[in-house]
């Protein structure tokens, strides 16, 4: 009985303002202060040794109480007072998601500002592959929407690229739960700007998986080798939802040859139900097991000079191959250069990297006067000439790298990219006029951007290792 009389005295004692309360009993008013807004008795709590980044009896912290409720001007004091923006709720929600469920823009405002330093900061401390199990991925991901891609790929892109790279260069990192929740948000978002960006100019380009992009024009959405992907078992891919809700959106769909990276079984159901026109090698078509399905396939004869109409589209083909690592023909391959509805050109070629077939075909179509404004493919060129640094002499095009990160490309367990890292696009291409695209996001490419064609000696690309 004593000594709850004596912890009622003191309780009342504090109250007064005659005791000083002790670090703890601070803790607790200032999450009582912050979630009732009262700004005053915050800045005392903190000023009096309470600890910026406590939490309550469910591990929410002072930041995510504040942000939830609303009270921007005690968000901004803890953030100066060094809370940690990327702290998460018991429901894994940061103060920044839950700021945004409950419409508190000013404070979504403040937060926003707030990642992307936390995030490069994050960044700038791996030193060693252990460094990316403590990466935040959400902390990258919300940092990395704030930063979007440019022609110039600036220090802070960089940085959290390369942030990513390292979370998506450990052993079975197909499988872990972080990085297919990083990539089905990613996913979403872009579905989400697919459906309601309106193009006026130029052209949108969107990456999805690998190799895998999508183009919005004016009047047409069309996808470059689209795939989920599904072939991972209960790892990274698109959900249902997602794969339908896209095959709404694409008009046409392109697939350059039938390695799985390229064309998926799930997808291209979804495309065929929703009565969308699917291009592809005449290989593909033979060897479809659904053979009513491989019926619906569109294939382009190959024919250099000719354009195809398909949809709103002008589409000239390239029947090339991909070679083994011995430089043998191994799988037929198809490049496209598609003219959009607005007159942009955009050049894709799958995994060929056989160049005595590629080059010379884009040589004629520099000698019609024909340009290629985009260049959206994976770098790799083995035979024929400079490779890559000959189409940039060529036609001096945009280039959006693709196929890193190509998992199907590494065994089981094995750490490193599979095939290209973001970090090493950027170092391969820092001498071209490149955008490096991660999951989901995009870049609006505009006549403004478009390159004179310069007969020149440039600096080519550093060679880049399939």
């Amino acid at each position: 009985m004593k000594r709850v009389l004596f912890f009622l005295m003191y309780v009342s004692l504090i109250a007064a303002g005659l005791a000083e309360p002790n670090v703890s009993d601070k803790n607790v008013r200032l999450i009582q202060a912050a979630g009732k807004g009262d700004l005053q008795t915050v800045q005392t709590l903190l000023a009096g040794g309470a600890e910026v980044n406590t939490k309550n009896a469910r591990g929410v912290t002072v930041l995510i109480i504040a942000a939830m409720n609303g009270h921007t001007e005690i968000v901004k004091l803890l953030l100066e007072k060094g809370a940690e923006v990327n702290a998460k709720a018991s429901n894994g929600k940061t103060a920044l998601e839950l700021a945004k469920s409950k419409g508190h823009t000013d404070v979504v405002q403040l937060l926003e500002k707030a990642v992307v330093p936390a995030a490069r900061a994050q960044a700038a401390k791996i030193s060693s592959p252990q460094d990316a199990n403590a990466i935040d991925l959400d902390c990258v991901r919300e940092a990395l929407l704030k930063t979007p891609p440019t022609l110039a790929n600036n220090e802070q892109r960089r940085l959290l690229l390369a942030s990513l790279d390292a979370c998506l260069e450990q052993p079975s990192s197909e499988y872990s739960e972080r990085v297919i929740k990083h990539y089905q948000l990613m996913i979403d978002h872009a579905i989400d700007e697919i459906a309601t960006e309106k193009v006026s100019q130029g052209i949108i380009v969107w990456k999805f998986y690998s190799s895998g992009m999508v183009v919005k024009t004016p009047k047409t959405v069309f996808g470059i080798d689209l795939i989920g992907p599904s072939y991972f078992n209960h790892g990274l891919g698109m959900n249902d939802q997602q794969r339908s809700r896209l095959a709404k959106l694409v008009d046409i769909s392109f697939h350059t040859h039938i390695h799985g990276d390229h064309i998926e079984r799930a997808l291209t159901e979804e495309l065929f139900k929703a009565g969308k026109m699917i291009v592809v090698p005449d290989d593909i078509r033979e060897k479809w097991s659904d053979k009513s399905a491989a019926a619906k396939f569109i294939v382009l004869a190959p024919e250099s000079g000719r354009k195809h109409s398909v949809g709103n589209l002008k589409v000239e083909v390239l029947a090339s191959w991909q070679l083994d690592s011995s430089h043998k023909p191994w799988c037929p391959c198809n490049a496209y250069l598609v003219t959009t509805d607005n007159g942009v050109n955009v050049l894709f070629k799958g995994d060929i990297n056989y160049g005595d077939d590629l080059l010379p075909w884009l040589s004629q179509v520099k000698s019609r006067h024909e340009k290629v404004d985009l260049y959206v493919s994976a770098p790799f060129i083995w035979m024929g000439g400079g490779g890559i640094h000959e189409i940039d002499v060529l036609f001096n095009p945009l280039i959006i790298p693709g196929h890193e990160f190509e998992f199907g490309h590494r065994q089981d367990g094995q750490s490193g990219p599979g095939t290209q890292s973001y970090s090493s696009n950027i170092e391969a291409f820092k001498q071209q006029r490149s955008v490096i695209l991660s999951w989901g996001e995009k870049f609006h490419y505009l006549p403004s951007m478009r390159g004179i064609n310069k007969e020149k000696n440039r600096t080519p690309p550093k060679p880049v290792v399939r």
